[in-house]
């Protein structure tokens, strides 16, 4: 389902999600694409930092790389060294800061957040960094070395799984509308990221005023969800 076909109930129950949550990844994804849509990719930024601010996710991540598609590795890097500044000390921050260090050939950098990261108990995507890590710093025995920690990561379980609240459908992406059932705004984790947090929850109020204007974005949002209707019914 296109997002240009949001409903206005849809549209409103999106935005209460967030307003009550800030840190509900689903919703500021959706927001965030929203407002790409409409060309206004500052405001997608603060939104995605918003959420960031308060519980910081791979689905995030991925969203906020893309705001920039054909980035250089060593620009990408510096704007998620910022990003990473609203929750330094949370292990996503360590491994995104670890991913995007590697590729910007800033190997010291890498190992560093790398290893706040082995501090807590490993998981598979650690695990294939670590092995592309060390592959990057060479020497003797090292590609037999990825190979074991790239087998030791494929027989673990997935670390995250998005469950659908109607159908129990899973994925293991974060998606609008389910697949299974055609509910909207359905799915929620079924785990965590393993390992304990370690960073306190940032304060409501100031993951909220990282938020675009809310306001403001109702009237475009519901502008186009409305539209939407229009063109059901005429259907």
């Amino acid at each position: 389902k296109a997002l240009e076909k949001l409903t206005s109930k849809e549209g409103r129950q999106l935005l209460e999600s967030l307003r009550n949550d800030p840190s509900f990844a689903p919703a500021a994804l959706l927001l965030s694409r929203l407002e790409l849509t409409r060309g206004s990719k500052a405001k997608a930024r603060k939104t995605l930092e918003a959420a960031w601010l308060k519980s910081p996710n791979p689905e995030l991540a991925e969203a906020f790389a893309d705001l920039i598609p054909s980035e250089a590795d060593q620009d990408r890097y510096r704007r998620f060294q910022e990003l990473a500044k609203k929750a330094p000390n949370h292990e996503e921050s360590h491994y995104q800061l670890a991913r995007w260090a590697l590729s910007a050939g800033k190997l010291d950098d890498a190992r560093q957040n790398l290893n706040a990261l082995l501090a807590n108990a490993p998981n598979p995507r650690t695990l294939r960094l670590q092995a592309d890590l060390i592959v990057r710093e060479g020497g003797d025995d090292k590609e037999s070395e990825a190979a074991r920690l790239r087998e030791k990561a494929d027989s673990m379980p997935p670390v995250r799984r998005w469950r659908c609240s109607v159908c129990e459908a899973r994925n293991n992406s974060w998606k609008e509308w389910c697949d299974g059932c055609g509910s909207f705004n359905s799915f929620s984790l079924s785990n965590q990221l393993p390992g304990p947090q370690i960073h306190p929850k940032a304060a409501d109020d100031d993951a909220l005023a990282l938020l675009p204007e809310l306001a403001e974005f109702d009237e475009r949002l519901l502008d186009t969800s409305e539209q939407a209707d229009e063109k059901t019914t005429q259907a």
